[in-house]
């Protein structure tokens, strides 16, 4: 299990091996406390930065493989300039839609 969930304003994480709707909302409810609302308001829960690493690497990967893999085998083969710029967009365009965290 790894640390998925953390509630930022007291650093609280929530450890699981993968992380659905009805755990994001049984660790945001867990915060739902008079105790913890005079103190802190509402929880500030979000993903931590390992998480987001894992999930942007995870999702690059899979997309690398089905995406940019066989335009990448296309240039290899052809050797040309336009093959090559086709691939090297694509895994441009992947980097984009799976970034990684700022703060990584």
């Amino acid at each position: 299990m790894r640390s998925v969930l953390i509630e930022r304003k007291t650093g609280a994480t929530f450890d699981s091996n993968s992380c659905s709707e009805d755990e994001i909302a049984l660790f945001r409810s867990s915060f739902m406390t008079d105790e913890f609302m005079k103190k802190h308001g509402e929880p500030d829960i979000d993903f931590t930065p390992e998480y987001k690493i894992e999930y942007a690497l995870g999702s690059r990967r899979q997309a690398y493989l089905i995406e940019s893999d066989p335009l990448y085998m296309e240039w290899k083969f052809d050797k040309t300039a336009e093959k090559e710029k086709i691939w090297r967009d694509k895994v441009a365009e992947i980097k984009a839609r799976y970034p990684l965290p700022a703060d990584s």
